[in-house]
């Protein structure tokens, strides 16, 4: 694979790069007998060298696809690197700990969560630091306040495909502003999502896939799209940031530096509500067009209309169709047509 000398440029900038290693790296037979098998070669170790990788991202939810092993084998893989690594481990201890990075006078003290989803560290057995520890992460973000300057959020979790997380999503990342945390940045959307600022911190939803050859996710619009996110530190100041945009050409083999994205977007102050609804309305049209077929027999209509309904029972779409039915009825109302997104 190679990479545009604008986007290694972005990385050899940088004192520290975090990359989220989706699969383990490893050879190891999977322990999964059934969904998405991810995993890394250790063939490919020297791209990762070329990256200028030296933090590893290990919670999210292929790290253990591999099992015991395959982790192993990972955190094998990183010492020989040189790395560090964060997320998860053999026990919660271990998943849980933070990492502090210290430059100069400047000290930010990181975290990494996952949604529930493959296995869950506990006491004496392995997994990754779960969302849904929700104290423990308090305490751990409380105790970084005391011996750092910044303190993040790595999180891998959301919606896949969703170009906006849903509100219950939101309000958990928001969460960990409210507990102290100085910054959010989430993945795992496999698409580029919007970010804002809460309370002057800013959260930042979904950085898109840089290079994730599994051509299960290639017919998607967007799914070869990302940001290289970029975080400033200064002591006394807000966090800043730069934004690099990146597009994963595929067949070419090659990674290549974009001018713009157009959904690495601002939300407003108080504007994610209209957001959200107008994105669920664009979405459940979409969904009810059926392709190639101006004039659908109703027997079609009604099987489309069906699906949909199906869809309520699933909590990830649940939420999106609710919301797009709402403000499709708002417009309805009001005599307009809903304006899509991202214009």
């Amino acid at each position: 694979m190679q990479f545009a000398p604008e986007v290694l440029n972005v990385l050899r900038s940088s004192d520290y790069n975090i990359v989220n290693i989706e699969g383990p790296i490893t050879l190891a037979p999977s322990q999964k007998v059934s969904g998405v098998i991810v995993q890394s070669s250790p063939a490919f170790l020297p791209v990762f060298e070329r990256l200028r990788c030296s933090i590893a991202n290990l919670a999210n939810n292929h790290i253990f696809d591999h099992g015991l092993q395959g982790y192993r084998d990972t955190i094998g893989a990183a010492r020989r690197l040189g790395w560090l690594w964060m997320g998860a481990g053999e026990n919660l201890d271990e998943a849980s700990a933070p990492l502090v990075l210290n430059r100069g006078d400047v000290g930010v003290g990181l975290i990494s969560v996952c949604h529930e989803e493959g296995p869950v560290a506990g006491p004496s057995t392995p997994g990754v630091f779960c969302h849904t520890m929700r104290r423990l992460i308090c305490r751990r973000i409380q105790a970084l306040k005391k011996q750092c300057d910044y303190v993040g959020v790595v999180y891998h979790g959301g919606e896949e495909i969703y170009r906006l997380p849903m509100p219950s999503r939101r309000n958990r990342l928001i969460g960990y502003l409210d507990a102290g945390a100085d910054f959010v940045v989430a993945h795992h959307a496999h698409v580029v999502q919007g970010y804002e600022y809460v309370g002057g911190k800013p959260v930042f939803y979904g950085l898109g896939d840089f290079a994730f050859d599994y051509d299960f996710s290639t017919t998607d619009h967007g799914v070869n799209e990302s940001v290289l996110l970029t975080m400033r530190f200064q002591k006394g100041l807000k966090p800043a940031f730069d934004a690099t945009f990146t597009c994963h050409d595929r067949i070419g083999g090659q990674v290549r530096r974009e001018d713009a994205n157009p959904y690495f977007r601002l939300i407003p102050a108080g504007g994610y509500a209209a957001a959200y609804g107008v994105y669920a309305c664009s979405v459940l049209r979409q969904q009810m067009t059926i392709q190639g077929n101006p004039r659908p027999s109703l027997r079609r209509r009604l099987r489309r209309v069906a699906g949909i309904a199906l869809g309520l029972k699933c909590p990830y779409r649940r939420p999106l169709i609710i919301a797009g039915a709402k403000q499709a009825m708002r417009a309805i109302l009001r005599g307009k047509e809903a304006q899509p997104p991202c214009q």
